[in-house]
């Protein structure tokens, strides 16, 4: 088995969290997936430069900092979990799965209300 893969490269996860964390270079062409597709910071589909949770002012009152992503890497249950936090204060933390479920209510609201009006125009 080692002679065949003998001179074969592998892509392995940088950050050692991931299930699958190895596969063949050469397989990975083939199917595409070396071509990046999303965000490498918080995993939606926007390029990385794009992304909404890098880059916002932070919530804290006296910072004019702004936040980012950032893994975990420690070996406890949140092991790859994503979060915000300041890159000033290092206060303002925040659960990026927290984070995204609260945009996310907060859009659906706002789409009730534009529903409401545009019933009330009619």
């Amino acid at each position: 088995m080692v002679s065949q893969n003998l001179g074969r490269t592998y892509l392995k996860c940088q950050n050692g969290f991931c299930a699958d964390s190895k596969q063949w270079l050469d397989e990975a062409i083939v199917k595409g997936d070396s071509d990046p597709k999303g965000c490498f910071k918080c995993y939606d589909d926007h390029l990385e430069e794009n992304c909404p949770w890098s880059g916002k002012k932070c919530s804290h009152v006296y910072c004019d900092g702004t936040t980012d992503v950032y893994p975990v890497y420690k070996k406890y249950k949140t092991n790859g979990w994503r979060y915000l936090q300041c890159l000033t204060c290092k206060n303002s933390f925040q659960w990026l799965m927290v984070a995204k479920r609260q945009r996310q209510k907060q859009l659906e609201m706002l789409n009730e209300s534009t529903i409401k009006q545009e019933k009330i125009v009619l």
